[in-house]
């Protein structure tokens, strides 16, 4: 390829000789951290004196090898560092005009990464240092556990960073967001950063250096289809671009775990959110009251929220087709895509954040999505038999016993007055007696899937008592014969068990035509969080460790019921 560049302005964005420079940088850090962390090195220091430029790898404040360099590569790797500043950081990587700065950074090495603090300092004589503190080697994984991701958006994300070439599309809602998200991909990848060239302008030359390179350009923006198909908007040839896909970050801080209470979600939030991702009245998530350790906020480090697609042949083929977002939303949402406030309502109620903290970066769903989930919730086959067809409202409640020629219609608030339905069974009865298949049912049956026989018979005492029939399961293979013979109105499910786990259960159970319908509630030993929001990520309904007591367990099945 013929020598070009790309400037902004006064300010080149890529020449052929910054690039040769960045890819020596790139494979420079990556060889000496590497030695650093066999060396078991903490620190690492560069100082610029004169006409002098030296690095050396420091092991417990005692200097065990050094490199000279040239010093005109200081400034390079000043500016390559600040390309790199950790985006999960609360206080990220800047330099002021005097040369000074702090903060931490991710580099790649190898098929991990590392993370260390950088020192700015500017000495007297002119004298200038980089100090790399606190070096740590970390998995990819370690390293990308703020940004919470679904296992579609993992598999997504793991596609583009093993690219060789292509063009990476960066985008988020905000400029500070999109700062961190850039880095984080550059930290990800070897790519050359090109944010801030003019895509239109530029078009012919990004198409040839995206053949032969890894390009990454940052955009503003909040869904990555939408992103995607703007390059057509600008002239590109999808069948002459090859384009790698795009991410789409959302940076939000996380509750501080020290001072969080669990609360119901105000009302008022709510309102701010289609119905088709509204939360049930009730939900809660965790709010942080503010202490010393969070300095009052009330928040903590930073997660992300994420819309993030990799474009592989059948995405490929449909974009050199003409497709529409349309198309692409329908075969991208059944693999797992969402919209970035819907990633933000998820993982505000598996606590990780707060719906007022998701409404600064996602206030607005794209259209598109609005309207994909409408219909896709108009289109799911009605819970009951055509024969028997009746329309069910959230106040729309059976009494026990009752046919459906005799269903009543019972608010709310008469249920919860008394803490009895008029006429119906105690306040422990279930809310519902017609099965989602149309059977009317004197009580609600769940079907109990627990390996342990006195965790199994103890859970069996207790729904029977609470009213409600039970069916019993030994595992999750147990549990898929016995849906064969009968469907229950709720699944109640261990998470640890032979042959077939919680998590493959559930998993078997969306995947399943009919079965996908039922609602599931898992039971546990752990409390783990990130667990927490995997079950409810592949479709469970609701988490509950083993250790809640009776009543509460009781109303969290009678919550998933009513939902």
């Amino acid at each position: 390829m013929d020598s070009v560049s790309i400037s902004t302005g006064n300010s080149i964005v890529y020449s052929e000789s910054g690039s040769i420079e960045r890819a020596k940088l790139s494979r420079f850090f990556s060889k000496l951290l590497d030695e650093a962390a066999q060396l078991g090195c903490d620190n690492l220091n560069f100082k610029c004196e004169g006409e002098l430029l030296s690095a050396a790898l420091i092991k417990n404040g005692t200097e065990v090898k050094s490199v000279s360099l040239k010093p005109l590569w200081f400034d390079p790797i000043v500016n390559w560092l600040v390309e790199r500043a950790d985006p999960f950081s609360l206080s990220r990587l800047t330099v002021t005009n005097a040369g000074e700065g702090s903060g931490e950074c991710l580099v790649r090495v190898g098929a991990k990464l590392a993370r260390f603090d950088v020192n700015l300092k500017r000495g007297l004589k002119g004298i200038r240092k980089i100090e790399l503190a606190g070096l740590r080697i970390l998995a990819i994984d370690a390293i990308l556990e703020p940004l919470k991701l679904s296992s579609y958006s993992k598999g997504a994300l793991d596609s583009l960073i093993r690219s060789e070439h292509g063009l990476i599309l960066v985008a988020a809602p905000e400029p500070a967001g999109l700062d961190r998200a850039v880095s984080l991909m550059l930290a990800l990848t070897p790519a050359l950063n090109l944010t801030g060239v003019d895509l239109a302008q530029q078009r012919e030359v990004i198409t040839k250096l995206a053949a032969t390179d890894l390009v990454v350009v940052g955009v503003k923006g909040v869904d990555s289809i939408d992103t995607i198909l703007k390059l057509r908007e600008l002239g590109y040839d999808y069948s002459q671009l090859d384009l790698a896909g795009a991410l789409t970050l959302g940076f939000v801080q996380q509750v501080c775990k020290a001072c969080a209470r669990e609360t119901i979600i105000d009302s008022t939030q709510l309102e701010h959110l289609p119905d088709v991702i509204k939360p049930h009245k009730g939900a809660t998530y965790l709010v942080g009251r503010g202490c010393e350790q969070c300095n009052t906020t009330g928040y903590g480090s930073w997660i992300a929220l994420q819309n993030v697609v990799s474009v592989d042949d059948p995405i490929r083929n449909i974009l050199r087709n003409g497709a529409e977002h349309k198309a692409l939303l329908e075969i991208l949402y059944e693999r797992g895509l969402t919209s970035i406030l819907e990633d933000g309502v998820r993982k505000a109620l598996a606590k990780f954040t707060t719906l007022e903290a998701v409404f600064k970066v996602a206030r607005v769903m794209p259209d598109i999505y609005l309207r994909h989930l409408t219909m896709r919730r108009n289109s799911k086959p009605s819970s009951v038999v055509p024969e028997a067809r009746i329309a069910v409202h959230d106040e729309f409640f059976i009494k026990n016993g009752s046919d459906l020629a005799s269903a009543q219609v019972t608010t709310p608030k008469q249920i919860f007055r008394a803490g009895t339905v008029e006429g119906g069974a105690d306040e422990n009865s279930p809310l519902f007696s017609v099965s989602r298949l149309g059977k009317v049912r004197e009580k609600s049956t769940i079907l109990v899937v627990e390996d342990d026989k006195d965790q199994r018979e103890i859970l069996d005492l207790v729904f029977r008592t609470a009213n409600y029939d039970v069916v019993l399961a030994t595992d999750g293979m147990d549990a898929l014969e016995k849906l064969k013979d009968e469907v229950p109105d709720l699944i109640v499910t261990d998470l640890m068990m032979p042959r077939m786990d919680g998590v493959q259960l559930v998993k078997q159970l969306k995947a399943h035509p009919i079965y996908k319908q039922l609602p599931v509630l898992v039971l546990t030993v752990l409390s783990d969080s990130d667990k927490e929001y995997e079950l409810l990520d592949l479709g469970a309904d609701d988490y509950c460790e083993k250790t809640v007591q009776r009543k509460i367990l009781l109303k969290r099945v009678e919550k998933v019921l009513m939902r």
